[in-house]
C-alpha cells in the first residue's frame, strides 16, 4: 500500500515539472528575470510632480509576460505610451516611448537590481538622456527621474522627476 502511494506520489511530481516545463518553453518571459525589470512598475498610477497631482499612468503586462506597456496622460492633455521588454540580442532592457507628436525615443538599460532600472538614449546630437525608475518599498511608490547631459555626461541636469503612487491613494 506504501508503495502505491509513493509511485502516486512519484507520479504527480513528474507531470507538474513536466507541465510547468512545457510552460516555461510555451511563455519563456513568465519565467526569466531579465523579462521582469521593470514589474515593480506594474499598476494604476497618479503621477505627482512636487507633490502637485500631474498626470496619470496605467502600466499592465502583456499576456505571455513579454512586453511591459505604459499609457501615460497629463492634465494638460499631453500623452504618450511606451513598450519595454527585453532584449536577447543585446541582452539589454529596452524602453521605446512614443509621444503624441510621434516623437520616438529608445532607451536601453545601463544597470538594473531589485526595485531599480537606469536606462540611457544618446540622440545623435551630443545629447544623453538618463531614465531612472527606482521602487521605494516602504510606501509603494516609483519615483521616475530624467536628467540630460550636453557634454558628455560630465554634467547632468533634471529635467523631470514623477513619483508614481498607486490611483486614487488615500482617498
Amino acid at each position: 500500500m506504501k508503495r502505491l502511494l509513493y509511485i502516486t506520489i512519484f507520479l504527480a511530481i513528474v507531470g507538474s515539472i513536466t507541465a510547468q516545463t512545457e510552460d516555461q518553453k510555451a511563455f519563456p518571459c513568465r519565467y526569466g528575470d531579465e523579462y521582469k525589470k521593470l514589474d515593480f512598475w506594474l499598476g494604476e498610477w497618479d503621477v505627482y510632480v512636487k507633490d502637485k497631482k500631474t498626470a496619470t499612468s496605467s502600466i499592465t503586462k502583456s499576456e505571455g509576460g513579454c512586453t511591459l506597456h505604459e499609457d501615460y496622460k497629463t492634465l494638460t492633455n499631453f500623452f504618450g505610451r511606451s513598450i519595454n521588454y527585453y532584449d536577447p540580442k543585446d541582452e539589454k532592457y529596452t524602453q521605446i516611448w512614443i509621444d503624441k507628436f510621434n516623437g520616438i525615443t529608445t532607451f536601453k538599460e545601463v544597470e538594473a537590481r531589485k526595485g531599480y532600472l537606469k536606462m540611457t538614449t544618446d540622440d545623435g546630437n551630443g545629447t544623453l538622456t538618463n531614465m531612472d525608475y527606482t521602487l521605494d518599498e516602504t510606501v509603494g511608490h516609483v519615483t521616475q527621474t530624467m536628467e540630460s547631459s550636453k557634454d558628455g555626461g560630465k554634467t547632468w541636469k533634471r529635467s523631470f522627476k514623477g513619483v508614481y503612487k498607486p490611483r486614487n491613494e488615500g482617498q
